[in-house]
C-alpha cells in the first residue's frame, strides 16, 4: 500500500473524503489484486506441499494431494491412468480459482481510481 499513488488520496481529500473513505474507496480496491495474487500463490504453495508432507505426516487422511500422486508409484510399475486422473484433480481447483478471480485482478487495478 506504500506504492499507491498519493495523488489519488490527495484528490479524494480535496473532494471531501475522510480517512474511512480513503481506505475503503481507494486503498482497498487498488490493493485487491495484490491480496488475490498473494492468496493464490500461498494457496498454490500449500496445495502442492510435498516434502514436509512425506516427511512428517504418517496418516493418509491428512496428506495433501501432491503426496497422493507419489503413492501411485510402485517400485516396478506405475499406474499412469491413476496418475493422470489425480493430476487433473490436483490442477483443476487452482485453475478454476484463477479463472474465477482473473477478472478481479484486472478490475481491482482500475476501480480505485474511479470516483464512485
Amino acid at each position: 500500500m506504500i506504492q499507491l499513488p498519493i495523488e489519488l488520496f490527495e484528490a479524494a481529500k480535496i473532494d471531501g473524503a475522510n480517512t474511512f473513505h480513503l481506505f475503503f474507496k481507494i486503498a482497498l480496491p487498488l490493493s485487491w489484486p495484490v491480496f488475490l495474487t498473494t492468496g493464490l500463490v500461498v494457496s498454490l504453495a500449500v496445495w502442492n506441499e510435498f516434502l514436509f508432507a512425506i516427511t512428517f505426516i504418517q496418516t493418509d487422511d491428512f496428506k495433501p494431494m501432491a503426496s497422493i500422486l507419489f503413492a501411485f508409484q510402485g517400485k516396478y510399475t506405475n499406474d499412469l491412468g491413476l496418475v493422470s486422473a489425480a493430476s487433473v484433480m490436483m490442477a483443476a481447483p487452482i485453475a478454476i480459482l484463477f479463472m474465477i478471480f482473473q477478472r478481479k485482478f484486472i478490475a481491482g487495478l482500475t476501480s480505485g481510481g474511479l470516483k464512485g
